[in-house]
């Protein structure tokens, strides 16, 4: 069972040997398991973190496989580097569907590890449901950007979003007018004396209940936490990115654009960085052909220390009465 096999050796180095390559990013392992000499335990690992291109079936009868596009490429560089070689193989965790994911070390890569290499030649994509867990997170994101640019191999068609540019390079200062929510405030642009709806880039908060309904647990929590410092004081402001939101009805008026920001008080302090220490935030978890706040990996770390200290809504007790 891998949820079983996962329970019992999670941070574990075990020793194996690579038998099949079944994409770039999932191999079948032959694992040495401890206190058991000469025996070997088969499994099916995905690399922790990424994500290659896979292969499908067709609808032929009888079904032909056929490969995504770059899924050979990434099959042949994984099986050049590690098939049938002895690796050191750290397990990870495992999802509900009982994929096992785990990190690999062979010392002929070193200092690089074969999933840092396959996201630099393009082969692969950051996957959101299980990078947290590599402890090299932060050079896999910034290996895949690098990627993503220069359009190698999978991002071969990458095209940037026309407003980003535009968008990122904006800022201005102001007075806070509003706290909407938790990750949404009001700031009144000191440049044109307009009012200006900004939300907290790359940040979400618990969501306050609509048309009477509930709130979620600790919405009114981060809403006051960002009550307390931004009403009426001056910030400084990032634009980061923007996102116009699909269309929910048919025949209904076009979604207003959202505008996402970095906010921070004027001698620098980061808004979102003490919502996420406190436990009151998430980050969210970007694709990597999405743009995202400039501070991004020091939020997943604040966000990883919250979740250790069982903070705010990280924390198993009951949330607080509404």
């Amino acid at each position: 069972d891998p949820a079983e096999f996962a329970r019992a050796f999670r941070g574990h180095k075990l020793n194996a040997i690579v038998e099949h390559v079944i994409t770039g990013s999932a191999l079948r392992l032959l694992v040495h398991k401890p206190g058991s000499p000469g025996t070997y335990h088969p499994i099916t690992l995905h690399l922790c973190g990424i994500q290659s291109p896979g292969f499908r079936k067709d609808d032929q009868d009888p079904p032909q496989t056929i490969p995504m596009p770059f899924a050979l490429n990434a099959r042949f560089f994984t099986e050049m580097r590690l098939l049938n070689r002895d690796i050191t193989l750290v397990i990870r965790g495992a999802d509900r569907n009982g994929s096992l994911f785990g990190t690999l070390d062979l010392p002929t890569l070193a200092p690089d590890n074969i999933d840092d290499l396959l996201i630099r030649a393009g082969l692969a994509k950051t996957a959101p449901w299980s990078i947290d867990a590599n402890p090299r997170a932060a050079a896999l994101r910034s290996s895949e950007r690098q990627a993503r640019d220069a359009r190698l191999a999978c991002w071969t068609d990458y095209v940037p979003d026309p407003n980003a540019a535009s968008a990122s390079s904006e800022r201005f200062t102001g007075r806070v007018l509003e706290v909407v929510s938790g990750d949404v405030v009001v700031v009144l642009d000191s440049a044109v004396d307009q009012p200006r709806r900004l939300n907290l880039a790359s940040v979400r908060a618990p969501r306050l209940g609509r048309a009477g309904g509930p709130d979620a647990p600790y919405a009114r929590e981060a809403k006051e936490y960002l009550r307390k410092r931004m009403i009426g004081r001056r910030v400084a402001v990032k634009i980061e990115y923007e996102r116009t939101p699909p269309a929910t009805t048919e025949g209904a008026p076009p979604p207003t654009k959202q505008v996402y920001a970095t906010i921070t008080k004027e001698a620098g302090d980061d808004f979102a960085l003490g919502l996420l220490g406190s436990g009151l935030a998430t980050v969210i978890r970007h694709r990597g052909d999405e743009e995202r706040a400039a501070a991004y990996e020091d939020y997943l770390v604040k966000e990883k220390e919250a979740t250790d200290a069982k903070k705010g809504m990280h924390s198993p007790k009951t949330p607080p009465p509404r």
